[in-house]
């Protein structure tokens, strides 16, 4: 059975604009109203469709190991000091996990306009 496609003013009844209309939503007429609608939610689906840019930052988590001769007189006093000469020596990674920090869609500042964003 074919899908019977609608029509604008079906998709866009004028209950609902009425709706808007008693809300402050919007000041347009009706037909003005369910064009706004459709230009609206065309550039919808033709964002969803676009590739956009996302800035990902990812952190990298690696495993090595070394062991280090230490002279001390506990093991407390070891641990300090094996950490505290750590840092002087190469370590030979064995294994690294990746971990997501966060994901922002990137923005091209020269074509963002935040003021359209309020208006109609």
């Amino acid at each position: 059975m074919a899908k019977k496609k609608l029509n604008s003013q079906e998709l866009y009844p004028i209950e609902d604009w009425k709706y808007d209309v008693s809300n402050g939503d919007t000041k347009l007429g009706y037909e003005d109203w369910v064009e706004h609608n459709v230009e609206s939610h065309q550039k919808m689906d033709d964002d969803i469709k676009t590739e956009k840019e996302y800035t990902v930052t990812v952190t990298r988590i690696s495993y090595g190991y070394i062991t280090i001769s230490v002279k001390a007189p506990s093991k407390k006093e070891a641990r300090k000091q094996a950490l505290d000469e750590a840092g002087n020596h190469e370590f030979s990674e064995h294994s690294a996990d990746y971990e997501i920090d966060g994901i922002r869609l990137a923005i091209n500042k020269h074509t963002f306009n935040p003021a359209h964003l309020d208006k109609e």
